[in-house]
């Protein structure tokens, strides 16, 4: 009977000392999306993608791609501005969501790898029958990556307008967050 108990004991004991040997290894290197950097306009270029036009309204899809050698990530809503021919700021008013012509997006975390590529979606109103009446037209616009102050610029000729001819709504861009080329539905 000691000896089945010093056998037990024994086992008992090494079970505990190669417990402790694995407890203290280094779990190998995570490459979550928590853990990865987030993509600034330097790791970024600004493609337009394809526009849809429906009943006085556009839906524009822009696209950016991950030049830099390593993956980021992207998460949230961009921030446009639109440009004048001379660089100088024109009425923009940005929304962010959904409206008439971009669905409904979920934010989320989208990790792009070297040469990856994800997107959002711009909608505007380019209506007609204003008479003489015209909204200023972009000759450039600026693209602020979520949670980053430097500006994408890319030549875009936008003039959003709507409204009535009594009431003109120039500048009113709306956004989805950033997502999945495939979440798009371009």
């Amino acid at each position: 009977m000691a000896r089945i108990r010093g056998l037990l004991l024994s086992i008992l004991i090494g079970g505990v000392v190669l417990a402790a040997c694995g407890a203290a290894s280094t779990p190998p290197p995570s490459s979550s999306p928590q853990s990865l950097p987030r993509c600034t306009s330097t790791d970024l270029r600004v493609e337009i993608g394809v526009a849809n036009v429906a009943m006085g309204h556009v839906g524009q899809q822009i696209r950016l791609k991950n030049v830099s050698r390593g993956s980021c990530t992207l998460r949230g809503y961009p921030r446009l501005q639109m440009l004048n021919a001379a660089g100088a700021p024109i009425t923009t008013r940005l929304h962010v969501g959904a409206d008439y012509i971009v669905p409904p997006i979920p934010v989320q975390t989208v990790t792009l790898a070297p040469g990856g590529a994800a997107g959002f979606l711009v909608g505007y109103e380019s209506a007609t029958g204003f008479q003489s009446l015209t909204c200023p037209t972009s000759s450039t616009i600026s693209i602020y990556p979520p949670h980053d102050t430097t500006a994408l610029r890319v030549h875009w000729h936008l003039a959003p307008y709507g409204g009535s001819v009594t009431a003109l709504r120039c500048g009113i861009l709306t956004v989805s967050p950033i997502a999945r080329i495939s979440q798009l539905g371009q």
